[in-house]
């Protein structure tokens, strides 16, 4: 076989013949912004070298990882004392993970899930918003969302209904 036995056919935009009805192909416009990943900015060594309660916290952190073990009880920290400097580099280092929940009880409480897996940021609120406690926690998942639920603990079998409820 020769590449001259191969046969040359005509493909894509005005190759086909045009339809009998004279309507016209038309393809669905793709996006044209897209979103990519940033890392975020390193601070030098001399902007941290003093932030001792973030440089604290992250030891406390990596000890705890170190020890926990599956089934340990959740360990807790509570950096609420840090100051904004500390804060921002705690929360740079922990970044956000794709979960998040809110607590609506006796108090309120917004909890975000860390980059790392098991690392939760727990912030108890006052009736403005502002954060009265940080906790940093390590365990499958955070304090609260363990806490009864409709008479039961999330660690007690629940019945889900079999429908989903509209709008969801």
């Amino acid at each position: 076989m020769k590449l001259g036995d191969i046969p040359v056919v005509m493909i894509g935009p005005g190759s086909q013949p045009p339809e009998e009805d004279g309507a016209q192909l038309e393809y669905i416009s793709m996006p044209s912004d897209m979103a990519t990943y940033t890392a975020p900015r390193t601070p030098e060594p001399e902007e941290v070298e003093n932030l001792l309660g973030a440089r604290e916290a992250m030891r406390w952190l990596q000890k705890t990882l170190d020890d926990y073990r599956d089934g340990s009880a959740p360990e807790l920290a509570n950096i609420s004392g840090l100051d904004a400097a500390n804060r921002d580099l705690v929360n740079q280092i922990l970044g956000e993970g794709e979960v998040s929940a809110q607590y609506n009880g006796d108090f309120r409480a917004r909890i975000q899930e860390s980059v790392l897996a098991g690392v939760w940021r727990t912030f108890y609120l006052d009736a403005s918003d502002r954060i009265t406690h940080d906790l940093l926690e390590v365990g499958p998942s955070p304090y609260l969302a363990r806490l009864p639920l409709g008479g039961k603990t999330a660690d007690q079998e629940m019945t889900l209904p079999d429908e989903v409820p509209p709008g969801v």
